[in-house]
């Protein structure tokens, strides 16, 4: 039993190493069986050639064929001096709400975070006090005043006496030091009655502007003293975006800042839908580089009403230091770097294409801004270049086909690829008939 599974293993053997020489035993096998097996190797032949062919047709294509390619025509213009940049918002007006008056709050009228008007009451303090002094100076401003009436009447009579020859000049002397006496006690009670209303009307605290209030640290029947922080408020609808640059871009920044050309495009940090772009003019550039960051802040003011940006909040700066004029533009994907510089391929009206190196001043919004090596209207390949060379015969797409060193290529391909499967279909498919006539016999 066991020399009979050897004998079938080395038989098995055997057909599989036939098998697969099959192509080389044809002219030693009788008729029968190399007409069987030689529509395999015709086949096997006929997908090698069709490979071969393909190869050869995408060979040829590279080398010498025409190429579809997209064009677009060189434009001059300018372009904006682009740098992107982190910036906050600042409220123009931040205010400590300090308490003028030493005393005890009997109100507090605004509410945490509330939106309040110029010149609302916010926290108001207990007046009895200041109330009676003034009621004592206004007494006193009463009785001098009738000391003075009375100072006022004593002279005229002195100097009517005196005329009259009845009265001594010391007299009259006198009279007029009295008065003068009368009207110094009447110009300190008019400005101690002063002071007090000054006092009174400190007895409450008021919005310097329109704003927002923060947290209010008191609360009524609570005594604060004077200074006292009890908020904040700020101008939420007027306020700056704050952001820095470079200093190597000071001098560009300033010359646009003269020319009005200094702005910033701002967008909040978490705005994702590119719908919060605001485009300001910058209002003015700081004092002074921080030497420790080598930057320098620019401020930009703008109304803020809508209530879009918070102050303290973060954002995201795109400002335009300033714009290039007369540039050569093309897309950037036309330009690619290569080893004498950056270069583009452009179409002559032979429809050959040329290789010419150019001079990139700055590239900004996807665009490149060339000084040197193009001319307006001058055609260059944005689409297709992988597949040229100087001297490559191209074919303008208008945009109904696309570039042929790509689709055709991988079109040969596939069409090679699926008649290799298929042959090896039908040769998989002869072997397991060839399987089954052996066991049969």
């Amino acid at each position: 039993m066991r020399n009979f599974w050897t004998f079938l293993l080395i038989l098995c053997c055997l057909g599989g190493a036939a098998y697969y020489y099959r192509a080389d035993l044809v002219p030693y096998l009788p008729t029968q069986v190399a007409a069987y097996l030689q529509p395999v190797k015709s086949e096997q032949a006929a997908a090698a050639g069709t490979s071969s062919d393909a190869a050869k047709a995408q060979s040829g294509k590279r080398g010498g064929g025409t190429t579809a390619v997209k064009v677009i025509e060189v434009k001059a213009g300018d372009l904006p001096m682009l740098r992107d940049s982190f910036g906050y918002i600042v409220a123009r007006d931040t205010t400590s709400l300090a308490s003028p008056i030493a005393g005890v709050v009997t109100d507090v009228r605004a509410q945490n975070g509330a939106e309040v008007k110029a010149g609302d009451v916010l926290v108001t303090y207990d007046t009895r006090s200041l109330e009676a002094t003034l009621a004592k100076d206004q007494a006193s401003l009463a009785k001098d005043q009738s000391i003075y009436d009375n100072a006022k009447i004593t002279l005229d009579r002195a100097m009517n006496l005196g005329e009259k020859g009845a009265s001594t000049q010391q007299t009259t002397d006198n009279a007029k030091a009295a008065l003068q006496q009368a009207e110094a006690a009447l110009a300190l009670d008019r400005a101690q009655i002063e002071a007090d209303q000054v006092a009174l009307s400190n007895a409450q605290i008021v919005a310097p502007y329109d704003g927002k209030i923060g947290v209010i640290s008191v609360s009524k029947g609570a005594y604060v003293a004077a200074g006292t922080a009890v908020g904040t408020i700020v101008d939420n609808k007027n306020v700056y975006a704050v952001f820095t640059l470079s200093e190597a871009d000071l001098m560009i920044a300033r010359d646009a800042l003269n020319k009005k050309e200094l702005s910033v495009n701002i967008q909040p940090t978490n705005a994702s839908d590119g719908t919060q772009n605001f485009n300001i003019p910058v209002s003015f550039i700081d004092n002074s580089v921080d030497q420790s960051s080598g930057t320098f802040r620019l401020w930009a003011a703008f109304d803020n009403s809508a209530k879009v940006f918070w102050p303290g909040e973060s954002i995201n700066a795109t400002a335009t230091i300033g714009i290039a004029h007369n540039l050569m533009l093309v897309p950037n994907v036309a330009v690619a770097p290569q080893q004498n510089g950056p270069a583009v391929f452009v179409v002559g009206d032979d429809n050959k294409a040329q290789n010419r190196v150019v001079k990139v001043a700055f590239r900004s919004n996807g665009m490149a801004g060339i000084t040197d090596g193009l001319k307006p209207g001058e055609k260059v390949v944005v689409e297709g270049q992988q597949s040229l060379t100087a001297g490559s015969v191209v074919k303008i797409d208008n945009g109904t086909t696309k570039p042929a060193a790509g689709s055709n290529a991988k079109g040969a391909s596939d069409k090679t690829d699926g008649k290799q499967s298929s042959a090896a279909d039908k040769s998989a498919s002869a072997g397991d008939q060839s399987h089954a006539n052996q066991k049969a016999d």
